[in-house]
């Protein structure tokens, strides 16, 4: 059955609030948190990514997606406490999501400095980035009455987890498209300063980016306490993110016999037109290798 993204998730709990006439605005709040942990994530991608010697205008870029996001924080945390009064939640204590950066590189790695450099062993939970979140997933001790809170936070990342798939299998799909179109890449492996390669790391950064929203969300249901209600939600590991051989290097000896990643027998659902043809090349890749 067709999986149901985060948007459509939030639609109908909305309704359902609404037919209700009970915990009006929950599901509204619940789902802006979660947005704003993926511009956490979006941003903290950004800061490692100029790191080392950022440009004066990609320092203002960053302060100003800074600013953007404490503006978020504190119309949350107003909101939160009009929601929840007796809650407290300024004063709440819990963690952060734990993301992991993974290679991508689909032969010699040549990513291990860059993927060093966004890994900061000490953030400074000060920083807009890295402020934690009154979800109920991030708190040690959830306050009294929040049941259907952590209800809506449960089906919301289940939404989170499938779009997140679902973005993957749309990069993976253009990652191998890009492999084909320069097949020396490819079968060496070598960082070369060539359009390809640039392109190609783009689009590992924004896989590396939806790798993270999908831990975000499988991290959540695990503090939740729900994970195992969700067995299709396996670890993203790097083998499954490398561009697929058989679009690059069709004619390769064995390509009929490789099987996809589990990431591509989940139901896709895009409605995206600029995304058709990568994901049609990956669903009858798909189909192909399945009924060969």
């Amino acid at each position: 059955m067709p999986v149901e993204p985060k948007k459509d998730v939030q639609v109908r709990l909305m309704a359902q609030e609404r037919a209700n006439n009970t915990q009006l605005g929950v599901t509204r709040w619940v789902a802006q948190a979660i947005e704003l942990q993926e511009d956490q994530i979006q941003l903290a991608d950004l800061i490692s990514c100029h790191k080392r010697s950022p440009t004066p205008s990609q320092s203002v870029e960053i302060q100003k997606k800074r600013e953007f996001i404490l503006k978020r924080l504190n119309s949350i945390m107003s909101e939160g406490e009009v929601l929840f009064p007796l809650a407290k939640l300024d004063e709440m204590l819990g963690r952060a999501p734990v993301l992991r950066e993974i290679c991508l590189c689909n032969d010699a790695c040549t990513c291990a400095d860059e993927i060093a450099v966004t890994l900061d062993p000490r953030p400074k939970p000060s920083d807009v980035e890295h402020f934690l979140l009154p979800l109920p997933s991030c708190l040690d001790t959830r306050p009294i009455g929040w049941s259907h809170v952590a209800d809506v936070e449960e089906e919301l990342r289940v939404g989170q987890a499938n779009e997140a798939l679902e973005a993957l299998r749309v990069e993976i799909a253009h990652k191998s498209y890009l492999y084909r179109a320069n097949r020396g890449a490819a079968s060496t492996g070598k960082k070369a300063k060539t359009r390809s390669y640039n392109a190609i790391g783009k689009v590992d950064r924004v896989i590396r980016n939806h790798v993270k929203r999908y831990d975000a969300a499988v991290w959540a249901l695990d503090r939740l306490g729900v994970r195992s209600k969700y067995p299709m939600f396996q670890e993203i590991k790097p083998e499954h993110t490398k561009a697929v051989t058989n679009v690059y290097d069709p004619n390769a000896r064995g390509q009929r016999n490789i099987s996809l990643s589990w990431i591509w027998m989940n139901n896709a659902n895009s409605n995206s037109s600029e995304n058709v043809a990568y994901v049609a090349e990956g669903m009858q890749l798909n189909l192909q290798l399945i009924t060969h």
